[in-house]
């Protein structure tokens, strides 16, 4: 018997035995509806597991017998903040530029609720998570304190004390400390962990505007420079990497 024509042949049987059995489950078990996560992508390593995993525990021990070795006060001398060049203080330039702040914070909104449910078409999940959440903080690190320029709550929170003429009537409690903006930063990290779209431009229009006015809410009860100091944790994020810290 030819061995080549022995194997084709069993080969097609085995096929044609696996077509039955699946329109047998197929007309046993219909299909139905399932719910899956499907906001991340495949990722492929290229190198083999074992390579992969030994390199990155090697990294992290190596990282943390550096840090222990390494003398109080060395890592903020090493990086120091040195200027590399001065803005223009003028206070109609500040204001300016904060009010076109707010009104682009609220022109994403719009775009996210009403624009392309594409996140790669719409501005606002490519504003947030690539502009802002990386672009952004590497700015504020390595060139000047962009934040301080883009707040989007600094025209809102000024025109609506001087509309209103609100007065700040609470002191933060010292019992607090800023245990409020590791709260926050620990649900900004789940959002972007555990939510099942976080790319969605509406869902994504919908936090953030969520957390804007909650933000601007303890604002106004406690102050500016106090919520930011002790709640606002994308504040407190870009000052740790203005300062090095």
């Amino acid at each position: 018997m030819n061995m080549p024509s022995f194997s084709h042949r069993f080969a097609g049987m085995a096929r044609l035995e696996l077509l039955v059995v699946a329109a047998i489950f197929a007309l046993i078990f219909p299909l139905r509806s399932a719910f899956a996560h499907a906001s991340g992508q495949s990722f492929v390593m290229l190198l083999p597991t074992g390579i992969y995993t030994v390199t990155g525990v090697v990294v992290v021990g190596l990282t943390i017998v550096l840090l222990a070795v390494t003398p109080p006060g060395g890592l903020s001398r090493l990086f120091r903040p040195r200027p590399l060049f001065s803005l223009p203080r003028s206070r109609r330039v500040i204001r300016f530029i904060h009010a076109l702040a707010g009104v682009g914070f609220f022109f994403f909104i719009m775009r996210g609720v009403q624009g392309s449910t594409d996140p790669l078409r719409n501005p606002l999940p490519l504003g947030f998570w690539v502009v802002f959440w990386m672009a952004l903080v590497m700015i504020e690190g390595l060139c000047f304190r962009v934040w301080s320029w883009l707040n989007p709550w600094v025209f809102a929170y000024h025109l609506m004390r001087r509309a209103t003429g609100w007065q700040v009537r609470r002191n933060w409690p010292r019992r607090w400390g800023s245990w409020p903006a590791v709260i926050t930063l620990f649900a900004f990290a789940g959002f972007t962990l555990a939510d099942p779209a976080p790319n969605d431009p509406l869902h994504l229009a919908r936090v953030v505007m969520g957390y804007w006015l909650f933000t601007l809410t303890g604002m106004l009860v406690f102050g500016f420079r106090t919520w930011s100091r002790h709640v606002e944790v994308f504040s407190l994020f870009c000052v740790f990497f203005y300062l090095g810290c």
